[in-house]
């Protein structure tokens, strides 16, 4: 395994590519450098987002006055920058942990504190059972040690069904979230997307494509409850 570091600088951080065990290319977005005695911050998003997710707050992080510290933003494979894999089979939390694994020791990140949402803090939890000397603190957001199967069946209802619009004009969040994603308004989903595609530039005409790759929504045990029992 190893790393090509600071392919390109732009305002949404350094990218970083690191070799997965498999030989598979995965992204890494980097903000500031390791200062003084701060823990770095490693932020894994949901099943179905990337590093994007994590711009504001590791842009903060790294630059606070008061305590800046490196923080690194992991794109999955086959999510955001990092490279597609044509088997589904390998869209598993084993896999993910794998590769996290070796993002950490390429990038020679130990301990760190862990910031994972929904399926990155599954992750989180699977890493602290694993290298319980690579967490320095841990933060979950949307997700605890319980998978209630209800709820899994309800992710995997709506996971990879939310249609990609032809461009910007026709893509309007208010109308496609709520539609694929009834639960769109109380998870606060109708208000957030809209300001989330603010942030970015809108070329007119432009095209649009999911950040997350098919196999990822195909995969059966993707974050299965069972699949925490596999390691």
């Amino acid at each position: 395994m190893g790393f090509a570091a600071g392919t390109h600088l732009d305002r949404r951080g350094a990218s970083i590519f690191v070799t997965a065990p498999d030989g598979l290319t995965l992204h890494v977005r980097r903000y500031g450098s390791r200062v003084g005695s701060a823990l770095p911050v490693v932020c894994l998003p949901g099943l179905a987002r990337t590093a994007a997710d994590f711009h504001p707050l590791a842009a903060g992080l790294a630059a606070d006055p008061a305590k800046p510290r490196l923080v690194l933003a992991i794109d999955y494979r086959g999510h955001g920058q990092s490279e597609y894999d044509r088997n589904p089979d390998n869209y598993t939390l084993p896999v993910a942990l794998a590769d996290l694994s070796a993002v950490l020791i390429a990038l020679e990140i130990a301990p760190a504190i862990f910031l994972g949402t929904s399926y990155g803090g599954l992750l989180a939890m699977m890493l602290a059972v694993w290298r319980p000397t690579a967490i320095g603190g841990a933060i979950l957001n949307d997700i605890g040690p319980v998978i209630e199967p209800h709820g899994w069946v309800r992710i995997k209802g709506y996971l990879g069904k939310l249609p990609v619009p032809r461009n910007f004009e026709c893509g309007n969040p208010e109308v496609v979230v709520p539609r694929a994603v009834p639960e769109a308004h109380t998870a606060g989903l109708d208000s957030v997307c809209p300001a989330h595609l603010a942030r970015g530039p809108r070329p007119t005409g432009a095209r649009l494509r999911s950040e997350a790759r098919p196999n990822a929504a195909r995969s059966r045990s993707a974050a299965s409850p069972d699949a925490m029992g596999s390691l």
